[in-house]
């Protein structure tokens, strides 16, 4: 019976490092997405404001 609850703890433990590998890398995604759009609003922004002067 030792052998069922070790195959148990090491499914577990390979469903874990897969999971938190994932959400890793789509992280890593997400995150790369989100500083360009803001790196994109603020050129934005920038361009607005000096083309658009006093208003």
């Amino acid at each position: 019976m030792e052998w069922f609850w070790w195959l148990i703890l090491m499914g577990c433990l390979a469903w874990y490092i897969c999971i938190a590998f994932y959400v890793g890398y789509r992280g890593l995604f997400d995150i790369r997405e989100m500083f360009a759009m803001l790196a994109e609003r603020q050129a934005q922004d920038l361009q607005r404001d000096n083309s658009g002067g006093n208003e």
